[in-house]
Parts: C-alpha cells; sequence; structure tokens
C-alpha cells in the first residue's frame, strides 16, 4: 500500500479541542491559508467519536497541509491515538489501482458536488479507508483508520456543503 506522502509531512503543529468546532475550523482554516497557496477545504462533519474531545494537528507548507484528527493533544497522526485526515496536495496525483493489492477495495465514485473520486478501503495494521479527489490541480483527500464507506463519503461530501 502506498501511503499518500502528505501523511509524513511535519513541519508545524497545533492542536485545538473539538467541543468549539466552529471555532476551531475557523481558526484552522484562517491558519492554513496563510501557510499554503492550496485552496483551503474542511470537512462539515467529522467522525462519530462517541463525546471524546477530537484535537486537530496540523502541518503546512506552500503547496500542500495535512490536518490529522487525533484523540490527544500531542498524537501528531500516530497510529494509536490517531482518527483520520484530511489533506490537499498541489500538483499531485490521485493513487491508482496499481498502487494497492488484490485484496484492497479501490472504486471509481461520484461526490454529492459532481467531483469524480476513488474510494480505497484497504487493511495493514489496521483498516483505513481514504476517499481522494481532484480540483483545481490540488488531490483532496480524507482518510479514516478503520472507517466504513458511509462513515468516510459523509466526511468527503461535507467538505462542500
Amino acid at each position: 500500500m502506498k501511503l499518500n506522502s502528505l501523511l509524513a509531512i511535519s513541519l508545524m503543529s497545533i492542536s485545538v479541542a473539538f467541543p468549539a468546532l466552529a471555532n476551531t475550523q475557523s481558526e484552522v482554516i484562517a491558519t492554513l491559508q496563510q501557510k499554503t497557496s492550496v485552496p483551503v477545504e474542511f470537512p462539515g462533519s467529522l467522525p462519530n467519536t462517541e463525546g471524546e474531545n477530537i484535537y486537530f494537528n496540523w502541518s503546512a507548507d506552500s503547496s500542500s497541509y495535512n490536518v490529522n484528527f487525533d484523540y490527544t493533544q500531542d498524537c501528531g497522526g500516530a497510529t494509536a491515538c490517531n482518527i483520520g485526515s484530511f489533506s490537499a496536495i498541489k500538483g499531485a496525483q490521485i493513487q491508482s489501482k496499481s498502487d494497492y493489492s488484490g485484496n484492497d477495495e479501490y472504486q471509481y465514485i461520484k461526490l454529492n458536488n459532481g467531483y469524480n473520486a476513488v474510494f480505497i478501503n484497504t487493511c495493514g495494521a489496521s483498516c483505513t479507508t481514504l476517499v481522494e479527489w481532484k480540483v483545481n490541480g490540488a488531490v483532496y483527500s480524507v482518510y479514516l483508520k478503520n472507517g466504513t464507506k458511509e462513515e468516510i463519503l459523509k466526511i468527503a461530501n461535507s467538505v462542500y456543503n
């Protein structure tokens, strides 16, 4: 399995707790807009964590950004405490089916807004669902650890609502 190279970016990190979602979304978006030239989009729906806090740990540079959804403030996307992430990379390509094994699910889909996308479900140390789509020269992706297709599509479709 080829993981999106953006998940490895660790340039700058900030964490904010989930309960004040409207404020934290605005803060994260405003900060990302200052750090990157990629148009900043953000999901309006996040994973259901059954009342636990979600912390946004982000990184950005001029051509990309990544926002991890974590259970702990200092997680930084580590497998044990990460829920998922949302990212964008200018100039990237959507991962191809050949990047995955025959056991992985790779499906072409359309998001509610009409954008063509791919849904990927793969398992290694943990299972991962991923949706990727390309808009204006940037690949946007949402990743969810141990997520279902229904959950990941809800998050991906909430980006443009």
